[in-house]
């Protein structure tokens, strides 16, 4: 039962730990198959949805947390093999390691980070890490397979737990364990397994062409000073994590016609709440569990509104973009966008889940926090600084866009608020700014 072979057409084939299993088996990881990885995505990059028989034959939460959890277990069993007569490891923490990455995402809601703009517009103090550990407690306490001390000890599901939530209220990891935290989510610099494999899945299916070796960049990983460094040879493959990660936002995430049926599903969400009670049912793990893609239809049978949006949907009558513009460098920090009239959409990086492209720290280079080696005996981290590898890296690592939707498509409406949009760009910045499409005839 505990021998599965996973066919995964990122990873090939791989197995997990018989504990994971017994974890997989289970109706709340089950439940991720009904959840889209990347959310309404899937209306414009059709390739990134499938039939749920095949779990990796399409992008769905639970194929990307079985691709996680195999990544944690590679990257820390690395580890132990090459470094475990010098740090405080075991195969204990790389079997938690294993099962942090497996179930980190348990507690998305539906249409993913959709679900987390809705809870934003709704006040919710809304952290799905901390939803993961609750359903991870339920899991547990149900015990459908039987999963034993042996199995899994109290102080290894308190340092999964942990690994979950890192610094987002989770315990602080112990001393001398510190890069066993930064393996599933780490807030220092951003590399962990997480992102290796939503970019390379998500690039897949997608059809997006990447140059990113993340199986060079793990292989070429050792722990220095209680962190995963890097040998320095991999500065420029580091470097394009991020900036595939950036690209991704760019061509997919933030996709002008993904982002309208976005803001149609957080409006339809939004109007359909009375029925769906979301802020109610994320009080609770196992009435949040009940909760998948399929949720707006139950909102459609009795709320107006929320019916016109999904009809309108259906239809392919999207909220219409009509224009965009990147923000200047000189503006970035200011509050320069007042235009909110309620027919149209103000869609800018100051809003959760808003168009800003980084490398994944804002304005800051995550560059600055990677530690390196020279070599693979090095007892000694350096830090490397850009300037030292190359002259043709980029001097800002934040782009901020504003775009302009309109609810109502029809083209006169539309080419009224772009002419309105394009007057006030004027006014507002002067020749200062980039518009992204050309004036509509």
């Amino acid at each position: 039962m505990y021998e599965q072979l996973f066919n995964d057409p990122v990873h090939n084939h791989f197995r997990l730990d018989p504990v994971s299993m017994k974890i997989v088996d289970t109706p709340q990881f089950q439940r991720l198959a009904d959840l889209k990885q990347l959310g309404c995505t899937y209306y414009v990059f059709r390739g990134a949805s499938h039939a749920r028989q095949f779990p990796f034959a399409c992008i769905l939460r639970s194929s990307h947390s079985l691709g996680v959890g195999h990544l944690a277990y590679t990257l820390a069993d690395s580890i132990y093999r090459m470094q475990r007569d010098e740090l405080d490891i075991s195969r204990s923490d790389v079997k938690c390691a294993e099962v942090a990455g497996l179930v980190h995402d348990l507690g998305h809601g539906p249409y993913s980070h959709v679900f987390d703009r809705v809870m934003k517009q709704m006040g919710r103090n809304w952290v799905h890490e901390q939803m993961s550990v609750n359903i991870l407690d339920d899991i547990l306490a149900d015990n459908v397979h039987d999963i034993s001390e042996a199995d899994l000890s109290e102080d290894e599901i308190k340092h999964v737990k942990a690994m979950i939530t890192s610094e987002k209220g989770g315990l602080p990891p112990p001393q001398g364990k510190r890069w066993l935290y930064e393996i599933v989510a780490n807030n220092r610099n951003g590399l962990d397994v997480d992102k290796y494999d939503y970019l390379q899945r998500d690039a897949l299916y997608c059809n997006v062409r990447t140059s990113v070796d993340i199986n060079r960049i793990m292989t070429l990983a050792k722990v220095l000073d209680d962190e995963i460094c890097y040998k320095y040879t991999e500065f420029q493959n580091v470097y394009e994590v991020f900036a595939t990660r950036a690209r991704m936002f760019r061509s997919v995430y933030l996709h002008k016609k993904a982002r309208g049926v976005e803001h149609m599903i957080v409006d339809a969400l939004l109007a359909a709440e009375p029925t769906l009670r979301l802020a109610e049912r994320t009080e609770d793990s196992r009435e949040f569990v009940r909760l998948d893609d399929t949720i707006i239809k139950d909102g459609e049978s009795s709320i107006t509104t929320a019916q016109h949006i999904l009809q309108r949907l259906r239809r392919r009558d999207l909220y219409k973009f009509v224009d965009e513009f990147i923000v200047p460098r000189e503006e970035l920090d200011a509050d320069s966008m007042r235009l909110n009239p309620d027919d149209v959409i103000i869609d800018v990086a100051k809003v959760m889940g808003g168009c800003q492209v980084d490398l994944t720290k804002g304005s800051q280079n995550p560059m600055d926090s990677v530690s390196f080696f020279h070599h693979a005996e090095s007892t000694e981290k350096v830090s490397l600084r850009a300037k030292q590898i190359s002259t043709m890296f980029p001097l800002s690592n934040l782009e901020k866009h504003c775009r302009i939707y309109s609810k109502d498509s029809s083209p006169a409406v539309v080419a009224a608020t772009q002419e309105a949009f394009r007057s006030w760009l004027e006014q507002r910045f002067g020749d200062r700014v980039q518009l992204c499409t050309p004036a509509r005839k």
